[in-house]
Order: C-alpha cells, then structure tokens, then sequence
C-alpha cells in the first residue's frame, strides 16, 4: 500500500492550461536570451547589448544561486510568495530603466533583474517538481519550454542584432506574463515532506546515481553554450536545434507515445557526436555549424531535469531534491569556469574532457533509466497520459503477449517479492533489512535466490526486466 505522505503530496499535485505553462515558460527565455548572455562571466565572450560590464556578475550570480538554495531548505512553504515578490521586483526594475537616472542607477536596476533570475531559478524547479502532475510537466518541458527555447533562438540571432530597447521591451512583456502565472499558483498548497517518524525510507542507490547524472548534465547544458559561441551564429544554431528537438519529442510523446525520458540517451549522444565534430572542425570548418546543431540537443536533457525530481519525490519527497539540482547548476558553472581558464589556450584538450564526460554520462544514465520508470509506475500515473500505453513508459507499446504471460510473482515468494520490489526501488541491502526487520545476509540470501531464478546478474537486469511489464506484485 502507498505512503499516506506519497498519496496526500499526489492529491496537491496540479494541472496547468497550456497558455498558462507558455507564460512560466517565458522564464527561461528570460534567463537564457537575456540574463544569461549579459556579460562573460558564464560564456566566452558577451553578447547581449546590455549596458552593464560583467566585472561584478560573479559575485551576484553566485549569490543569488545560494539565497534560492537556502530558500528552498528553509522556507520552502513561501516559494510562490518568493516568485511573485521576486518577479515583481524585477518588473520594476526593468521598468525603471525608462526613468531619467544616470549611467550608475541603471547599472544597479540591471544588476536586481539579474540577481532576481538567479534569484528565482530553484523555485521554478521546485514548482515543477513538487507541484506538478506528471502530464503539465511534460507539456512545460517539452511544448512550452521548446517554443521559449526559439524565443531564446531569436534573441540571440547574428542576422537581425537586438538592440537593447528591444531586449527591453521584451523583458517587460515576458516578466508581466509571468507575474500572470505566479498569481495564479496556488500559495497555500505545497507537498509534506519526508521526516524520521513517517517510516519511509529513502532509495539511497536510486537518489546517489539520479544525483550524479544531474550534476553531469548540467555540466553539459553550461558546456554546451558557451562552446557554441566560439562559432559564428552557432548560439542562434544550438537554440534553434534544442527548440526543434523539444517540440519533436513533444511530437513522440503525444503521438507516439514515446516518454520523453526515453529520448534523453539519443540527444546526449547526439550531444558527444557535437563534440567530436568540433575536434574535426579545424580541418573541416564547415562541421562547426553542424557541431553546434548537435551541441544544441544536448540542453534539452538539463530542461527535462524536473522530471528527475518527479521521479525522486514520488518514493521520498526530500526537501534537498531542489536545491541539490540548483548546486549543481551552480557548481556545474563554476566548474566550466576553471576549466575554460585552464584550457583557454588549448580548447581541443577541453572538448575531448567533455567527449569523455558526455560518453559516460550516456552510460549511467542507460543504468539509471529502468529505476526512473520503476519510480513513474509506482505512482499510479501513467508516464505519458497523452495517448501512449501505460504499461511501457519506454516504448509507448502494450508489451507484447509473452511478456504479459511472465508473472514473476509464480516464480518467487512472497519475501523474494517484497525484496525484489524494494531493490527496483534503488534500495541498499542495508536499507531493505531495516525496512523487512531482517538481517542484511538475510536480504543478501534472498537476493542471490531471485537472481537464480529470474535468471538475472544485476539490479539494473532486474529492474530492466520489470520495466518491460512484467510484474512482482500479485493480482
């Protein structure tokens, strides 16, 4: 039987209508078209016409990272307050640059906007994770998000330049819409989260190997930009590919019933095709545009992050899955920073790291992906309620007749079962013991039995099989 806590934090879960999602989605063409160009601190060069130097921004981004991850653990029950008040004021701000202040005031005004983003980043993941349902989040990270990314796309286009005015306009507009959306949030619903006496027990494998695929995503989403500025109009290119790949995995998951979790392992490895290209580019140059296109697929993994946490929360809601995910933002910019200072002068030694990176990150998450789809279907709510099946989130089709005959409940007992369960949940040994009241060799025994008669080798065997529809409870 589910935990009251996951049952209850099920019920606060919302639906969003689609134009709706459009005005959230604005965010990140607000933080990736204007905010995120302003200066060099997180790229190569700068190219947004903001009047502002990037002398300071170091400082003030990292700020404002950290006050939203000290936010989201300590006052996580006044985050829509936070987003309303935030994005106020930084309308205001925006609006103030039309005011006849000198050079210095609008520098400052530029710099609230700016630490106002910053500001505002782990509470538009936590709203996704802890208070959407599973089909919002997917129309948001896919449809609303892919047509922000071509907003984003022509922001930082290099055939029509943006003038700032422009870019001005534009902020006003996009910070109204969002203060459309944020007064319509709930305020007042927000999820329990997990504590000590509610006996639930968090997946320790499941969260430790969700954690590092996160951080190496974003690690590639940081990457990924600030590499493609080193083309000419390879920003525009990697925008408009993210955008295009967004809005067809939309396409697959409506029509086809493909989750789009199931995507990610293709557009990261489109991603390390993107970096082998630009090893190749000085002896081909005309690879370096198509290296951005591929380079491009490689964002949209990071935008689909969310559901990770969705993921997370739905077997142990933790306060920390937020602002984890922010750190990682955070440490995966920093991170880029050093090493882009280390290998300014040999940038073909920094793109086969992150060739290596990129491969590997393809390899742990082909490992974590089955835990990801277990952690969906324990939900009671189909990955994708658009139309696909609900028994093979991966594939979007009905498994087929012999695998629905394969009941692995004949095959164990009732022990084996709830063992077997508890281990496709990403739990450790030491942890399912606690949980069953047994000792750990006892649950060491039971494991070697299930591997010897499902004729599997591994966690990931196991909970791979089960993804294909096979299941452990009885009817």
């Amino acid at each position: 039987m589910e935990h009251s806590v996951l049952t209850d934090n099920q019920r606060k879960r919302i639906e969003v209508p689609l134009r709706l999602l459009f005005c959230f989605a604005l965010f990140m063409t607000w933080q990736m078209g204007v905010i995120y160009f302003a200066g060099p601190t997180l790229s190569l060069d700068g190219r947004t016409p903001l009047p502002v130097s990037g002398d300071n921004l170091t400082l003030l981004i990292a700020l404002g990272y950290l006050f939203s991850i000290a936010w989201l653990l300590l006052l996580p029950r006044f985050i829509v307050y936070a987003e309303r008040v935030s994005a106020a004021v930084a309308l205001l701000s925006v609006l103030a640059l039309y005011g006849p202040f000198s050079p210095g005031v609008l520098e400052y005004l530029i710099y609230i906007q700016i630490f106002c983003c910053c500001f505002m980043i782990g509470f538009e993941n936590a709203v996704i994770v802890y208070l959407f349902r599973e089909k919002t989040a997917i129309l948001h990270l896919l449809l609303a998000y892919g047509v922000g990314l071509l907003l984003v796309a022509v922001l930082q286009n290099d055939f029509a330049r943006i003038t700032f005015p422009q870019f001005h306009l534009c902020t006003v507009i996009m910070l109204g819409l969002m203060l459309v959306f944020f007064f319509w949030l709930p305020s007042k619903t927000w999820p329990q989260y997990a504590r000590r006496g509610d006996d639930l027990v968090c997946p320790k494998r499941f969260f430790r190997g969700t954690y590092i695929v996160m951080f190496l995503t974003c690690l590639l989403a940081v990457a990924s930009p600030a590499v493609a500025e080193e083309t000419p109009h390879g920003v525009f290119i990697a925008y408009l590919s993210a955008a295009l790949c967004c809005l067809f995995s939309f396409f697959l998951w409506k029509w086809r019933g493909i989750h789009p979790l199931s995507v990610v392992p293709t557009l990261i490895g489109l991603s390390a095709v993107g970096f082998a290209l630009l090893l190749a580019a000085p002896y081909a140059p005309a690879l370096s545009l198509l290296s951005c296109f591929c380079l491009g697929a490689g964002l949209v993994p990071c935008n689909l992050l969310p559901l990770f946490g969705i993921a997370m929360a739905s077997q142990y809601p933790s306060r920390y899955i937020s602002a984890a995910t922010i750190g990682f933002g955070l440490l995966a910019v920093l991170i880029h920073s050093a090493l882009i200072e280390a290998f300014r002068h040999s940038l073909q030694l920094l793109h086969i790291i992150y060739l290596v990176l990129v491969v590997a990150l393809v390899v742990l998450y082909l490992l974590l992906e089955p835990y990801l789809f277990q952690a969906f279907r324990r939900r009671g709510e189909s990955p994708s309620e658009e139309g696909a099946a609900e028994d093979s989130p991966r594939h979007g089709s009905p498994a087929s007749p012999g695998e629905e005959k394969e009941r692995l409940p004949d095959l164990l007992t009732r022990r084996e079962r709830e063992v077997a369960e508890l281990l496709v949940q990403g739990h450790t040994n030491a942890d399912i013991a606690k949980i069953l009241i047994i000792s750990e060799h006892t649950v060491k025994d039971h494991v070697k039995s299930i591997y010897r008669k499902l004729n599997v080798h591994s966690r990931f065997e196991l909970s791979a099989r089960t993804d294909r529809g096979m299941a452990l409870r009885k009817d």
